[in-house]
């Protein structure tokens, strides 16, 4: 159905989807072929509003559709490593509990950490949670938090022979209240998984800027 004469084509606020969402098929294209491929990375990054995230959950979109796995962790609102580590629990916990049965007990077997259960409303789905207080524990139990969730994440895709595609939004954030060494974490963590495909997007072009030298 054509637009009304009256209704605004263009779309700045929130996530666009169709019929709004039009070109950055090359981007979309691009972030596909690095959730697909195992051990791949991507920076995603530019000013806000210009469709970062859009994209990104477009193709992930597609990358389910073929029977892939993938999600996203928004670190837009974390304000603690343990609460970037929860990000990844709560969504890994979503997008693996609707593709696998057994996924979130297999994935909290390996986590190792204390964790709480809740079903999500509208879907049933198990989402599980780290410990709240956890948050204000030292920098070093945060950091092996994220550490141990990620590893966790590695394994469930090794143990299934299969990739697992982890977008971090906004994760510039991780330097803003963990400092340079929390990025240098994050890279050690990461550069080590085999079986996950990592795909970091932001919108602080500078701080990105200092992180990529």
């Amino acid at each position: 159905m054509p637009a009304s004469p009256t209704t605004n084509p263009f779309r700045i606020h929130g996530v666009v989807e169709e019929p709004f969402f039009t070109d950055r098929a090359a981007e979309v294209a691009r972030i596909i072929k690095t959730l697909r491929e195992p051990a791949a990375k991507l920076i995603v990054y530019g000013p806000r509003r210009m469709g970062k995230t859009s994209a990104i959950l477009r193709a992930i979109a597609r990358h389910e559709a073929k029977g892939s796995v993938a999600f996203l962790a928004d670190m837009s609102t974390a304000s603690t490593l343990a609460d970037v580590a929860n990000r990844v629990l709560e969504t890994a916990g979503r997008a693996l509990g609707r593709k696998w049965k057994d996924a979130v007990s297999d994935l909290i077997k390996r986590l190792g950490l204390t964790i709480t259960l809740k079903p999500e409303a509208g879907t049933g789905v198990i989402v599980p949670s780290l410990d709240v207080k956890l948050r204000s524990a030292p920098l070093e139990e945060q950091r092996d938090s994220l550490a141990k969730t990620l590893d966790a994440v590695e394994a469930l895709a090794k143990a299934r022979k299969t990739t697992i595609g982890v977008v971090l939004d906004e994760f510039q954030a991780i330097e803003q209240f963990g400092g340079e060494s929390a990025e240098w974490h994050l890279r050690g963590i990461i550069q080590h998984h085999q079986h996950v495909s990592y795909v970091l997007a932001g919108s602080q072009a500078h701080i990105i800027a200092r992180m990529l030298d």
